[in-house]
């Protein structure tokens, strides 16, 4: 697993990173209506993927093994420093604004998907 390259194993999270700061650049008024009534649970899903592709890289770089509780920690920890970031950066875009509340359900996502990813690690090969 050391051995894999890092198109196989980062670019999912630049990918998906990515797609979170294009749909964060988004004005809020061409935003679908129908789907504001979920927002926390969008947030929640969202960053759930991204901590759940940090864990996956750091099981596939091997780094799971030798600390397998800290590794998870800090992918929590990116995961919902990320959504900080993306609130803050919601803040500069028109029609947009931060919602710590927002934040809250990106960092819980995040926490949840990396403690998931952490404890389904054999399916991630």
């Amino acid at each position: 697993m050391k051995g894999k390259n890092a198109l196989f194993i980062e670019a999912p999270i630049g990918v998906w990173v990515l797609l979170i700061y294009v749909a964060s650049s988004i004005h809020a008024v061409s935003l679908p209506t129908s789907i504001l009534g979920f927002d926390k649970a969008i947030h929640f899903s969202i960053f759930f993927v991204l901590g759940a592709l940090i864990v996956r890289a750091f099981h596939l770089r091997g780094l799971l093994e030798h600390s397998p509780i800290w590794y998870t920690l800090t992918a929590s920890l990116l995961a919902a420093l990320y959504g900080v970031f993306d609130e803050i950066h919601q803040g500069y875009v028109p029609g947009r604004s931060v919602d710590y509340w927002d934040a809250v359900a990106d960092a819980v996502g995040g926490i949840a998907g990396s403690i998931t990813a952490f404890k389904a690690r054999r399916i991630l090969r």
